[in-house]
């Protein structure tokens, strides 16, 4: 299953959920003020483990790529901290009819809708 979350070309993310158990997702997040573009991308990936309504997702990669084009000597890549992190999951639909698959914790909720 593949789900995605496009907030405008600025913010883009993927979500994909195998039968098998892995879970990829990549994330990117552009915003240019005064001409100067900072770049945040994520490639998740790992497997993911479903209990009842939850989802745990155990990653195995947890790279960031932060850029700044105004000041490149401050890009920053990284392997980030490989933590479990659970959610609970599920339906809703939005406003044109369509399903949405949200995740939600403590942090917040993110709703996704499946690519077609």
């Amino acid at each position: 299953m593949v789900l995605t979350r496009n907030f405008s070309e600025k913010r883009l993310t993927f979500f994909f959920l195998t039968a098998d158990g892995r879970f990829e997702f990549i994330g990117l997040m552009q915003s240019t003020v005064y001409g100067c573009t900072t770049s945040l991308f994520n490639d998740k990936r790992g497997k993911y483990e479903i209990n009842g309504s939850n989802i745990t997702f155990i990653p195995s990669k947890n790279f960031w790529r932060n850029t700044y084009s105004c000041s490149p000597a401050t890009n920053k890549e990284r392997d980030y901290v490989l933590e479990r992190e659970t959610y609970e999951f599920r339906t809703k639909t939005d406003e044109y009819g369509k399903t949405l698959v949200c995740l939600a914790n403590a942090k917040g909720e993110s709703c996704y809708r499946r690519a077609e």
